[in-house]
């Protein structure tokens, strides 16, 4: 996985003094999407550097970014899911890049009640998305 940086680090050292993890905190400890609501969802969407370059280590797909999808999105965004888009399929979770991206920078997906993502799994599939998604 990826670690990241000062951001992450500040965040994560702000979450800790506020007794919280993630975009928020469930009652478990876990990161929930109630971080949208309260103000605690992180700004760690990676800028691309000014010549478009990926700012950090490219997550691959097949090993970093398509294991946290089929555990965390496919239960709902699967075939037999309930969501309104199906992510079985490079090429579907590609074609929805751009809704991914927005969902969870703003700590709206996974959905509140679902397992969330950790630190590590959400600077993962954010730096994938950021740096063009590539099938890699």
């Amino acid at each position: 996985m990826i670690v990241r940086s000062e951001s992450c680090l500040w965040f994560g050292l702000v979450a800790l003094a506020a007794g919280t993890f993630g975009c928020g905190s469930s009652s478990n400890g876990s990161p929930s999407d109630a971080g949208a609501s309260t103000g605690l969802c992180p700004d760690d969407v990676p800028d691309l550097g000014a010549d478009g370059s990926c700012p950090v280590a490219l997550p691959s797909y097949q090993v970093d970014v398509a294991p946290i999808l089929q555990r965390d999105c496919i239960p709902c965004h699967g075939p037999s899911g309930a969501a309104g888009y199906d992510e079985t399929s490079y090429s579907q979770v590609y074609d929805q890049r751009g809704a991914i991206l927005s969902q969870v920078s703003a700590c709206l997906m996974p959905s509140v009640g679902s397992p969330q993502l950790t630190i590590p799994e959400r600077l993962t599939l954010l730096d994938w998305l950021v740096c063009g998604a590539p099938d890699n």
